[in-house]
């Protein structure tokens, strides 16, 4: 670096404007900056870390310290146990060593913050395909990381590619509006962890793409995007499947999404990062195809059970909200999907007891006359209905419409639908059920579910799920 025609300290190397920085396990964050310095008169470079709110120091330990090495017009220093928080001012100055009060200003930057990072991977809906107006704009202590490689406020479109840095998901479609930014809000207002947003994720994307036993240059290229962000993150924002749903793809998905997942957490040197995932959504418009249903419904079922085999994983559902055109998410819905992820990060990461567990079945039991399913379900939240009555609906109803039963010589029709428990529902059958049964809730691509909870969350889609008899 040349010499400038005014005395100062000069940054060089460091974090940058807008920047979030990955706390460590004690839950405070680190960084080191470092420069050239010229000056009149001899003196050292000084190095401060203040809230941009007032300027007073961060803590009394990060405020003016003399850089550890400083001499021969460069300068480095290192500033450990910043608190989780934000945002945040580094100062630089130069004092003379003589004593005199004197000080030079020197560079500074600004809007720092210490927290969690969320790494985006996946398909087209985690892309971010939603349209339409909605209220989702940005706010301080929630940052991205673009495509670009350079920190800024998060705001919509998280998926810019106009002048990125990552060809490999350069994503070709309309982005404009998707879940994570409604995602990253509801955790920073809820524990005050500022947020940063790493967007990876790349439209018609299959599991092969990110396994890296299989193809996994996107993998590669998500790996070097962390790196360039720090090479630290808090977790992943994963949603994807539309292009493993087929019966063949769906049949071995659970084994290498769990491969894909463990290769990652061992590369970033943490077997504890979590990652939320969403169940696939509806398909519109689709002409009646048996085996592709069933591909979509195999896919939902390996995404359901991902949770109980894979640890630190959870997943929320999606059937029951609107799209933008046939296949993606509306802006309104990502909103919805926004504060259900959330909802599941602030359990699994966070410690917070809030509930987003979505009801599933823990047992089906056939009557010993064959013509009724007990099925109840785990993780209630209040009670399960149809949307056409609350609970307790102590009528006998036409059957909801999100069950199909199977058995040995085919589907089962259904007859009528009860709510003895607010856990419980009592499946009436036309006939009795036949030798091996099994039952599948909300499994075809376009499903149309009418069960919800206390929450307003529909059950998870299932597929295959045995009843006993």
């Amino acid at each position: 670096m040349e010499s400038p025609k005014f005395s100062g300290a000069f940054i060089a190397a460091g974090p940058t404007d807008w920047q979030i920085i990955q706390r460590g396990p004690d839950g405070t964050g680190k960084l080191t900056v470092s420069g050239r310095y010229w000056s009149e008169i001899p003196g050292a470079v000084e190095v401060k870390l203040a809230r941009e709110s007032d300027g007073a120091p961060v803590r009394q330990q990060l405020d003016w310290q003399v850089a550890t090495q400083c001499r021969d017009n460069v300068w480095e220093h290192t500033l450990t146990g910043i608190p989780a928080g934000g945002l945040y001012r580094l100062e630089t100055r130069i004092k003379a060593l003589s004593g005199d009060p004197w000080r030079l200003t020197g560079e500074k930057i600004h809007f720092l913050a210490v927290g969690d990072i969320w790494v985006i991977a996946g398909q087209s809906n985690a892309v971010g395909y939603g349209h339409g107006p909605v209220d989702d704009g940005p706010e301080p202590g929630v940052h991205l990381f673009g495509m670009n490689n350079r920190w800024r406020l998060a705001s919509h479109p998280l998926f810019d590619p106009t002048d990125t840095k990552h060809a490999a998901n350069r994503d070709g479609g309309w982005t404009e509006h998707s879940p994570w930014l409604s995602f990253a809000k509801k955790i920073h207002r809820t524990t005050g962890i500022p947020i940063g947003l790493i967007p990876c994720a790349l439209g018609g994307s299959s599991l092969a793409m990110w396994n890296t036993d299989e193809d996994g240059f996107l993998y590669r290229n998500m790996m070097e995007h962390i790196a360039a962000a720090g090479n630290h993150v808090a977790g992943m924002l994963w949603y994807q499947g539309c292009s493993d749903a087929s019966v063949e793809g769906a049949s071995t998905y659970e084994e290498r999404f769990g491969k894909f997942i463990r290769r990652w957490r061992a590369d970033l040197g943490s077997e504890y990062l979590p990652v939320i995932t969403v169940q696939l959504n509806r398909i519109c418009g689709q002409a009646e195809d048996r085996p592709a249903d069933t591909g979509w419904g195999l896919l939902r079922e390996a995404q359901r059970v991902i949770p109980s085999r894979l640890p630190l994983t959870a997943v929320v559902p999606t059937t029951d909200l609107p799209l933008s055109d046939l296949i993606h998410l509306s802006a309104s819905a990502n909103i919805i999907l926004g504060a259900r992820t959330a909802r599941a990060a602030l359990r699994i990461k966070y410690g917070e007891s809030s509930s987003f567990d979505a009801a599933q079945p823990e047992r089906a039991l056939l009557s010993p006359d064959g013509t009724k399913i007990i099925l109840t379900f785990r993780d209630v939240n209040d009670f399960l209905a149809p949307i056409h009555f609350p609970w307790p609906a102590t009528t006998p109803s036409c059957p909801v419409g999100d069950f199909t039963v199977e058995d040995e010589t085919g589907e089962v029709p259904q007859a009528t639908t009860d709510f003895p428990r607010p856990d419980q529902i009592v499946i009436g059958l036309k006939r009795p059920a036949v030798g091996k049964t099994v039952i599948h809730a909300n499994w075809t691509r376009d499903p149309q579910p009418s069960l919800r909870d206390g929450l307003q969350i529909p059950i998870f889609s299932f597929h295959g799920f045995a009843v006993e008899r």
